[in-house]
């Protein structure tokens, strides 16, 4: 893991001492280790911090011993660094390197108070003061690379020297960081067979520090995993006294904070030298689990420091050399309980005509164990199906069993006789129910380790379409198209002008033509006998957009200006219902209440700029016995 430790405190700006405390006048130097740079392990950073005391400016020469071990970065480093001195031997030589840096230190400057400390006072010779020191900070960067194994600290030594008008004074200082190779890892307890939804799953985390110096790890952080909750009683170990805390909700999960419990502080977690400790983290699967996805924990280790029991204005922050093992990551697979799911979709979702309907059903294995023993009751509508294809997994069907993953495929036709249509549906027996459907339903039987499961249904309905199958021009025609154009199944591509597969009006009431728009109409005429309606569509190919009124013809031709027979009358022309805003191309659908009456044939007027087209119409709604 990999943080720095240092062993000197910050110097700040201006304070106040007692001037029986205060450091006699001269220059200090306050060496400081920085954390490590994030995301690099190797790199190091230490500020210099020298300050001046005395009453004049000075110039300071600064030189900084490094360890054998490590080298100087000149790039990262304050620009006063020079290179390491001439005569001494490099790093590469395994020898130390030394750098050098000379900056200017402005003085400092005292205001000396009326004598005396208060309480304090001994005979007038504890004076306040306050002290205003002159300072200067370098930074100095170095790379560790590949620290041997035995390596246990880093060394630094810095010496000053400063001339000024009170003299020659020089000052020495130096720093040993630890290095400590703090680590986590992660054990996985489960119960025998599993774990299932609903299990416990513990995991022992063990943090161990390898130096012969107490440490703190400041945070130790857990997040719950998806799919799980936090299992308080399962995450306490009376040996490390350690209990886990909720801290927050974020995307992921709850964050959990190692700590006292009711405590979402920065703790720390205090091992002894050489101490390894076993903390656990539980979390109990949902009941209701059924992800193919394992469960994943991840356990992070914070910044690790030096805790000798003294109390430090600044933390020391020990130098890890391996970040890699200061995160455990583990993932559990769940044993899921034996399940399948079954799916049926028919082709075409709606059929005007006898012919063929095909059905697919898939058998899907969502489960945690193979299954046995399925059966398929196909014997609704008598459906002709063929045999299982296997379309997804790695088992084979074959051999009867449909392996965790593996999906079987059943493909089968019926076709739809003329009584369908006569009937307005059929149920799953192949009996008229007058619903506007076909009505189809498989059922699948399987079985797991432990005995049959559930059977499972899927449920499929293609509806009846009552195309119009007639037409007949109220406004006349266009020359290249005709009424019947709009009969049967659409079958005009995209948006075009398409006469021959669209009814085309024969008036021009384009921008061009200089006419107002004109409203044309247009009759189609339904088959079915005792038809009563309760929608209507009608397919727009090209200038969409053109309905204005829809009125409905009972079985004796009545309702032409009849306002009971009006099922749409749009505000374009001052009717109550919303203005057709089809797109192009379109389907322009509406509903209301079922007629009272058998609908024979609908009258549709349309009024757009152009040539207004209209590929098919089908009428919506039940067959009502007399």
């Amino acid at each position: 893991m990999g943080i720095v430790v240092m062993s000197a405190a910050i110097v700040s700006g201006a304070f106040v001492v007692d001037a029986c405390w205060a450091p006699a006048p001269g220059i200090h130097i306050t060496l400081i280790a920085l954390e490590a740079t994030p995301g690099d392990s190797a790199r190091l950073e230490y500020r210099v911090i020298v300050q001046n005391d005395t009453a004049a400016e000075g110039t300071v020469r600064v030189n900084v011993t490094l360890d054998p071990d490590v080298r100087f970065v000149p790039e990262a480093s304050s620009p006063e660094w020079g290179s390491p001195a001439a005569g001494v031997a490099s790093a590469q030589d395994d020898g130390p390197s030394i750098v050098e840096a000379s900056v200017l230190v402005p003085k400092g400057s005292r205001t000396f108070l009326p004598a005396g400390c208060g309480l304090l006072e001994v005979s007038g010779l504890c004076t306040s003061v306050d002290i205003d020191p002159g300072q200067r900070s370098l930074d100095l960067v170095v790379d560790t690379g590949s620290l041997p194994v035995e390596k246990t600290a880093i060394a630094l030594s810095a010496h000053a020297t400063m001339t000024n008008d009170e003299g020659t004074l020089t000052v020495n200082e130096s720093l040993t960081l630890l290095i400590a190779d703090v680590s986590v890892t992660t054990e996985v307890t489960v119960p025998q067979g599993g774990p299932r939804p609903g299990d416990v799953i513990v995991y022992q985390h063990t943090v161990t520090n390898p130096i012969d110096r107490a440490i703190s790890v400041r945070g130790f952080t857990n997040v719950v995993p998806a799919g799980t909750s936090f299992d308080r009683a399962g995450s306490r170990n009376s040996a490390s006294l350690l209990f886990w805390t909720v801290c927050g909700d974020f995307d992921d999960g709850p964050h959990l904070v190692a700590g006292p419990e009711d405590s979402c502080a920065q703790v720390e977690l205090f091992l002894d030298p050489h101490e390894t400790r076993v903390i656990p983290f539980a979390v109990r699967i949902d009941p209701d689990y059924a992800s193919a996805e394992p469960i994943i924990n991840t356990a992070v280790l914070g910044t690790a420091i030096e805790d000798d029991g003294i109390l430090r204005p600044r933390p020391r922050p020990l130098r890890d050399p391996n970040l890699n093992n200061n995160t455990s990551r583990v993932e559990t697979p769940v044993v899921l309980p034996a399940a399948f799911t079954v799916t049926n979709t028919p082709s075409p979702q709606g059929i005007g005509a006898p012919g063929p309907i095909t059905y697919t059903v898939v058998v899907e294995n969502t489960g945690g164990a193979a299954l046995t023993n399925l059966t398929f009751d196909k014997s609704n509508l008598a459906v002709l199906f063929g045999p299982a294809i296997q379309t997804g997994g790695s088992g084979d069907n074959t051999n009867a069993v449909l392996d965790i993953g593996e999906t079987w495929t059943f493909h089968g036709v019926y076709l739809v006789p003329e009584a369908a249509f006569t009937a307005n549906g059929f149920d799953t027996q192949g009996n008229p129910d007058n619903d506007g459907d076909i009505d189809n339903t498989v059922t699948v039987s399987a079985s797991g380790p432990d005995g049959p499961l559930p059977s499972q249904t899927a449920s499929a309905r293609v509806e009846i379409e009552t195309w119009a199958t007639g037409a007949l021009q109220i406004s006349t025609t266009r020359g290249d198209s005709s009424p019947d154009a709009a009969t049967g199944l659409p079958d005009t591509l995209g948006c075009s002008d398409s006469p021959a597969t669209a009814w085309t009006p024969e008036i021009d009431d384009s921008p061009a033509s200089g006419l107002p728009p004109q409203t044309v109409i247009l009759q189609v005429n339904f088959a079915p006998a005792n038809f009563h309606a309760t929608g209507i569509e009608i397919h727009e190919s090209f200038e969409t957009g053109s309905v204005v009124l829809i009125e409905l013809l009972d079985e004796n031709g009545v309702g032409i200006g009849d306002p009971t027979h009006q099922v749409y009358s749009s505000a374009v022309d001052g009717g109550p219902d919303p203005e057709d805003s089809t797109a192009c191309p379109g389907v322009f659908r509406i509903t209301f209440p079922q007629t009272p009456y058998a609908v024979s044939s609908a009258w549709i007027y349309t009024e757009r700029p152009g040539f207004e087209q209209i590929d098919a119409v089908r009428l919506i709604g039940v067959t009502v016995t007399p």
